[in-house]
């Protein structure tokens, strides 16, 4: 059954049960056929839309279905559908479901899926709504077509906004978002997410957002997040088999981002920045910040971070209790789990160890965890996760995990620790040296005492010879001995002597590399000492800069206030000014009109005098006549 409108005003509440419409079964929704210029267009006062599907043609051109126009606007949407007219291949449709520019909004248990829509967004959300609740609603296999690429559900500006100061509430509770399923003509679809905020703020709970196709692609985060949305809040949300990413979130002044105990798994390809989320702020005087605590993050992959990935000008708060586990980074300098771009950023959150307390990842089939600061080598995953663990063993943290540990600073340290690795190799070596040329004098030692024995004995025997052939024998003997004796101790001594003279000049250069390398340390000291005196000069002179432009603009924000003050103060004298003279104006009306009244009154007055003149000259002269009659008469 099929109810057809062109335009219908406020004042009339569609339900399958007051409906003269009403279908017989009360499970079964009525239907509404939106086509050509066809909408429900809401001024004032309060509208229901309760069990109605809205089947929308091809040819339905007014851009929204529903719209709400002013602020006493408030729109309720319980269990309804939408549809498209035809499923027919190549059948789209240009409507979307509601635009609100003012006003309130509550959308329960809304049914979606299956279609195809251009240029639009479902629902609609302008600078100027107050509150806006969406619950228990399911959006599945919705594509967009067309060049504008605003999401599904869009928080964006609208220059039409009558309250510039109100500030949007978006509530997103229980709701599933599944992805269009993969088609084969990929020039079809546009990149889309499935939220989109550029204003307001924006809480998101218990939802999911997925796909059942493992190959179909979004094209864009699923939540998408820009500046001057100024806070976020995501919370108990599942993300799943999301090839194009989960979150982007852009950080403006003074915003705030909390995701809280959410499920990452098998986010991005490896072509986004990072798999899960990637958090980048604007430069300015009043940084934002992001909160990640008690997720998981599992199998997600990025460029440089699989898991999460904070760029620049963003404070990563807190980094909590979260878990990682088979996660990948393309980039050999990325980071599987979290990646931290400015370690400027990191050390206005804290140390590392407080900013990402009780992280842990998964040790299964040999995964280990990379949390990774750019400009650093040193990898902090083990260190933080044994700490995690309670463990009291797990060592120092390596260089660049605490405050104001700069990469400069940690280069040279790192070039101290060789040194003095290079020092202990030397004093070992030193002592070998000692070693053998003691082992050397013992072996010399024993050599001479072999050496006395043997003379010893000869000297036995030719005594014994002695006796038998004469004592010329054993002079000669004994002589030879004695000169074989002085020769070998000649040859030892001389080579004592080498052995000490190479050990001398061996000292000497291991003194004088020892004093260079001093000399190095200390002009690399100096040196360091140097650019940590400069690093605090410019620090200084940076927040005394920062200091004299907030003097500055607190002196423009004053003079701009006093300006304002003077501007409004003149706009009231000339308003004054204007009232005087529209008074004037109305002052000289009114007694233009007195007088014209008077005027008119007197001219009345003359005209009556004249009237009543006639009169009594026509009663003067039907007197004359009659007398004259009686006269003649009388005559006669």
């Amino acid at each position: 059954m099929a109810v057809r409108y062109n335009k219908i005003w406020i004042g009339i509440k569609f339900n399958s049960k007051q409906s003269k419409y009403n279908c017989k079964d009360p499970g079964v929704n009525s239907i509404l056929l939106i086509e050509e210029e066809g909408k429900f267009s809401i001024n004032a006062g309060s509208v229901s839309f309760d069990k109605i599907t809205f089947s929308i043609n091809e040819n339905e051109s007014s851009g929204y279905v529903i719209e709400g126009i002013t602020e006493s606007a408030n729109i309720n949407i319980n269990g309804c559908k939408i549809m498209m007219t035809s499923d027919s291949e190549g059948y789209s449709i240009s409507s979307g479901l509601i635009e609100l520019s003012c006003g309130n909004l509550i959308v329960d248990n809304l049914e979606i899926k299956d279609i195809i829509i251009s240029n639009r967004s479902v629902i609609q959300l302008n600078e100027g709504v107050a509150q806006v609740s969406v619950m228990n609603c399911n959006l599945r296999n919705i594509s967009k077509i067309g060049e504008r690429i605003g999401g599904i559900i869009e928080l964006t500006k609208n220059i039409r906004a009558s309250n510039e100061e109100q500030q949007m509430n978006v509530r997103i509770e229980t709701s599933s978002f599944i992805q269009p399923i993969s088609i084969s003509s990929s020039n079809l679809l546009t990149s889309s997410p499935f939220i989109h905020a550029t204003i307001g703020q924006l809480k998101i709970i218990s939802c999911s957002f997925g796909s059942e196709d493992e190959f179909s692609q979004l094209g864009a985060h699923a939540i998408s997040i820009e500046a001057e949305c100024s806070k976020l809040i995501v919370s108990n949300t599942n993300f799943t088999k999301l090839l194009s990413g989960g979150i982007q979130l852009e950080s403006g002044s003074g915003s705030q981002a909390s995701i809280e105990s959410c499920s990452f798994t098998n986010c991005g390809d490896g072509s986004q920045i990072a798999g899960a989320v990637y958090a980048v702020g604007l430069p300015g005087n009043n940084i934002g910040e992001v909160s990640i605590i008690k997720s998981q993050i599992i199998s997600c992959s990025g460029q440089l971070a699989g898991g999460i990935a904070f760029m620049d000008n963003i404070i990563p708060l807190n980094v909590k209790n979260n878990y990682f586990s088979w996660n990948k980074a393309i980039d050999e300098k990325g980071s599987k789990d979290i990646y931290f771009l400015s370690k400027g950023m990191l050390d206005k959150a804290g140390d590392l160890e407080i900013v990402a307390q009780g992280y842990r990842y998964d040790k299964t089939d040999g995964y280990v965890g990379e949390v990774k600061i750019s400009g650093f080598d040193a990898n902090f995953a083990q260190y933080l996760d044994c700490k995690s663990e309670g463990k009291e063993d797990c060592g120092e943290i390596s260089c660049g995990g605490k405050k104001e540990q700069t990469v400069e600073s940690c280069k040279e340290t790192i070039k101290e620790e060789e040194e003095d690795g290079i020092k202990d190799k030397k004093s070992k070596l030193s002592g070998g040296a000692i070693a053998g040329i003691i082992i050397g004098a013992v072996v010399f030692v024993v050599a001479i005492v072999v050496i006395i024995v043997i003379i010893v004995f000869y000297q036995k025997k030719n005594r014994s010879n002695s006796i038998k052939h004469g004592g010329v024998s054993q002079g000669m003997d004994e002589l030879a001995l004695i000169m074989s004796l002085e020769n070998m101790n000649k040859k030892e001594k001389e080579q004592d002597k080498k052995q000490v003279q190479e050990q001398e000049q061996e000292k000497d250069q291991e003194n004088e590399k020892e004093q260079e390398q001093e000399k190095e340390q200390q002009k690399g000291f100096v040196k360091h000492v140097v650019n940590l005196i400069e690093q605090k000069i410019q620090q200084q002179e940076k927040e005394q800069d920062k200091e004299q432009e907030q003097k500055q603009e607190k002196e423009q924000q004053k003079e701009q206030e006093q300006e304002q003050q003077k501007e409004q103060e003149q706009q009231k004298e000339k308003e004054q000014e204007q009232k005087k003279e529209q008074k004037k104006e109305q002052e000289k009306e009114y007694e233009q009109e007195n007088e014209q009244e008077q005027d008119k009154e007197q001219e009345q007055e003359k005209e009556q005098k004249k009237e009543q003149e006639k009169e009594q000259e026509q009663e003067k002269e039907q007197e004359q006549d009659q007398v004259s009659k009686e006269m003649n008469a009388n005559r006669w």
